[in-house]
């Protein structure tokens, strides 16, 4: 009887775990503002389960996510998202010039998005970088995060 009730536990411990680990972080949930490769803007909320898409404003649509991955390594912390269309991107948190900033991977390690609390923020002032001057090179591996 006595294992019994230890293997129940264990099982609902594994289960609360489980459950627990797929929801988004409390550390990027909330509103960013989106700045693309091509200078492109829009605002992102990340709410428990969903991503809510913004444009001056304006609801674009949203997609759903779970998170799959947490990572801290030598004080640089990541997140894995998968989104509901299966598309995986890595949020990773840096700082420049005093202000907290995320930076969104795709599958293939390829920059797609700078994310800001604060404000939009500038490709070249922010990271040192050229932006791409087409929007082809802006394509993160062929995935297009579709919304709905």
């Amino acid at each position: 009887m006595k294992m019994k009730q230890i293997s129940l536990v264990l099982i609902v411990g594994v289960v609360v775990l489980l459950w627990l680990g797929c929801k988004g972080s409390e550390a990027y949930r909330g509103l960013w503002h989106a700045t693309m490769p091509n200078g492109a803007e829009l605002d992102i909320e990340f709410t428990q389960d969903s991503m809510l898409f913004f444009e001056h404003g304006k609801r674009l649509g949203s997609i759903g996510y779970k998170q799959y991955q947490y990572s801290n390594k030598n004080g640089v912390v990541s997140y894995g998202i998968q989104t509901s269309n299966d598309l995986f991107y890595t949020l990773q948190f840096a700082k420049s010039d005093g202000l907290d900033y995320l930076m969104v991977f795709d599958v293939l390690d390829k920059l797609s998005y700078l994310l800001c609390r604060e404000k939009h923020l500038d490709w070249k002032e922010t990271l040192g970088v050229k932006i791409p001057s087409t929007i082809q090179d802006n394509l993160s591996g062929g995935d297009t995060l579709i919304v709905q």
